[in-house]
C-alpha cells in the first residue's frame, strides 16, 4: 500500500464513507460472536465507532460495551494474519486510553467455550 492509501485508512470519516459504500456488514465469525453477546454490547465493526490511540491511529473495534470503556476484538488468523506481539500492542493501546479490550481468535471463535470466556471478561 502507497503512503496515500495509507494516509486515508488513518481518516475515520473516509473509512467510514467506504464502508458505507461497500455496505460493510459482520462476517460469519462477527455473526457468531454477535450472537453470544449480551444486548449491551453492539457490533461496531461497519464503522459506527472510532477510537483514537495516543500515536494518532484511529481504531475501529470490532464489538463495544455500552456505556463502558470496553472493547471485543475479533483476529480472524492468528499466527497468519495476525501476531501475539500485535495482539499485545493492541491492547496495551487500548490501556493507554483507559479501554480494556479482550482478544478473541479465529480459532477461539470457533470452540464452545468462547461464551463462558466473553462473560468472564465482561463480568471480571
Amino acid at each position: 500500500m502507497n503512503k496515500h492509501s495509507a494516509k486515508r485508512w488513518e481518516d475515520p470519516k473516509w473509512v467510514r464513507r467506504y464502508q458505507k459504500s461497500v455496505k460493510a456488514t459482520p462476517n460469519k465469525t462477527e455473526s457468531k460472536l454477535a450472537a453470544l453477546m449480551p444486548p449491551n454490547v453492539r457490533f461496531v465493526g461497519d464503522g459506527t465507532f472510532y477510537l483514537r490511540f495516543k500515536n494518532g491511529r484511529f481504531k475501529n473495534p470490532d464489538f463495544k460495551v455500552t456505556g463502558k470503556k470496553v472493547v471485543i476484538e475479533l483476529f480472524g488468523g492468528m499466527g497468519w494474519f495476525h501476531s501475539e506481539e500485535e495482539a499485545h500492542e493492541l491492547v496495551r493501546l487500548y490501556e493507554e486510553i483507559g479501554y480494556r479490550c479482550l482478544i478473541i481468535t479465529g480459532n477461539e471463535a470457533r470452540r464452545k467455550d468462547v461464551g463462558a470466556k466473553i462473560a468472564a471478561f465482561l463480568n471480571p
